[in-house]
């Protein structure tokens, strides 16, 4: 169990989002994990997210439902629903992260 977990909600914003796990990576504080919520995405999108992922298994994805709440703060909830850790950081898919900033 990760002590801190990194909420983000996704829409369909490749560059923005791959920017953003990189920095997540360059974290000198390693004991997170990072919970990512697909909002009404494509299929192409979902699987360029899992493929992004899959090197680091701190890294989960999810896909919001089609019937579920729209909007980053319902993603958030899904998010909350999922996480283990005993800390939530809520952050979005077009943030950066300071090395530093975890700990």
């Amino acid at each position: 169990m990760a002590l801190v977990s990194i909420i983000i909600p996704s829409f369909e914003r490749k560059e923005l989002l791959t920017n953003c796990l990189k920095s997540l990576l360059e974290q000198t504080f390693m004991d997170w994990e990072c919970i990512i919520i697909c909002e009404n995405t494509s299929e192409n999108y979902f699987g360029f997210v899992e493929k992004l992922t899959q090197h680091d298994e701190r890294f989960k994805v999810t896909r919001k439902h089609k019937n579920a709440k729209l909007g980053p703060s319902a993603s958030r909830n899904i998010g909350i629903k999922l996480s283990q850790a005993k800390y939530i950081q809520f952050f979005d898919d077009d943030d950066e992260m300071y090395p530093n900033m975890l700990n």
